[in-house]
């Protein structure tokens, strides 16, 4: 039977500890927003997600029985 793996993005730490990776100069930067919108504002401005991800996975499978 097939084995299904879904992956997420996870970051244990706390807000403070997300890092991103922009391709511009630091002073062209504008300055980062409250922490729950820094992803969309990363994105924005062309960014990646860097530094330490933690990342999910979820494992599902079937088990296939047989009936006699």
């Amino acid at each position: 039977m097939p084995l299904k793996v879904g992956i997420s993005p996870y970051n244990g730490d706390p807000p403070c500890g997300q890092y991103c990776v922009l391709d511009q100069e630091p002073g062209s930067v504008p300055p980062p927003p409250a922490p729950q919108d820094a992803r969309s504002w990363a994105r924005a401005l062309g960014g990646i997600d860097g530094g330490h991800i933690l990342l999910q996975l979820t494992a599902t499978g079937r088990t296939w029985t047989r009936w006699c």
